[in-house]
């Protein structure tokens, strides 16, 4: 009997290893995939980084040269400033508007499901037809938007040309085109919240208030931490609406991290130069997602 046993256990892990060399097999090429057009691009990106490089010439080494220079460019400090601009203003309204849209369309609404559509509708958008629409709604002389403020006996903006309206007109954009996305997580949410703990409030006597507080909220702390570090990852690496609606004016009101690289890049050919951003950039986003990771961590 005992050496039946034993035979059965050599038997099953003869199998598990095999399944195991066949898993390896199967995976091996999307690994290649991965290193190939990930990890050996990111390691080029490094070495360029530390390099002056045109694509016309070759590389010149030149250290840390580029990562002092930076600090000292007026545009890309100013770029972080925007950046950072956009993320302290579209991260909580975007997290208030989802979570309020998503608490409505949780609840047994007539036409429920086509609400959920509509309001998702603009995230499977692309970022150039937004911008386009958008662009549109700005536009100064034929603009909708100006028409309603002329019908109300105001006076007409210049929205994407003004230095103080610019930011805020895309921010507004790009809120209509994410927000869907966060209602979609947010509902997820609260659709996995047992309605044991709204029933246990609701026999404590918990206000509609008290149960948000107490029971929602907390629930939701690992699908609102994911919110946060993908909306503040993407609003670092935020590009297409800016490059369609404003160019990054005016006197670069505009100009975010991701389009100022792409500047430095692609029309100055300073590719080791925007290599250096790029790194200060994914430097930028790690420390703040681990603040965030830290401050939102699912099991606070």
């Amino acid at each position: 009997m005992k050496q039946r046993r034993e035979k059965r256990k050599g038997g099953y892990a003869g199998v598990e290893r095999q399944q195991e060399k066949w898993a390896y097999i199967f995976l091996t090429p999307n690994l290649l995939f991965v290193f190939l057009f990930s990890f050996v691009p990111v390691a080029i990106a490094l070495y360029l980084s530390l390099t002056r490089y045109s694509i016309l010439k070759p590389p010149h080494f030149l250290g840390l040269a580029n990562y002092v220079a930076i600090f000292r460019d007026s545009v890309f400090v100013r770029s972080i400033g925007n950046t950072v601009y956009f993320l302290a203003v579209v991260t909580p309204v975007r997290l208030i508007l989802g979570l309020v849209i998503a608490i409505l369309l949780n609840q047994k609404l007539v036409l429920r499901n086509f609400f959920r559509t509509v309001v998702f509708l603009p995230w499977i958008t692309s970022g150039v037809v937004v911008a386009s629409i958008f662009s549109w709604l700005y536009d100064p002389d034929v603009g909708a938007l100006n028409f309603f403020l002329q019908a109300a006996g105001l006076r007409s903006l210049y929205w994407l040309t003004g230095v103080t309206t610019a930011m805020p007109s895309i921010m507004i954009a790009a809120l209509w085109r994410s927000v869907g996305w966060v209602v979609v997580l947010y509902l997820a949410g609260l659709q996995g919240i047992p309605l044991e703990y709204y029933e246990a409030a609701r026999i404590d006597g918990a206000s509609w208030w008290r149960q948000l507080t107490s029971v929602t909220l907390p629930c939701l702390r690992p699908t609102t931490l994911l919110i946060v570090v993908t909306t503040m990852i993407g609003s670092f690496q935020m590009f297409d609406l800016v490059f369609v609606m404003t160019d990054g004016g005016p006197l670069n009101a505009t100009t975010v991290m991701a389009y100022e690289i792409y500047q430095n890049a692609f029309s100055f050919l300073k590719m080791g130069y925007a290599s250096a951003e790029s790194y200060v950039l994914f430097a930028i986003v790690a420390l703040l997602s681990f603040v965030s990771f830290r401050w939102l961590r699912a099991d606070a």
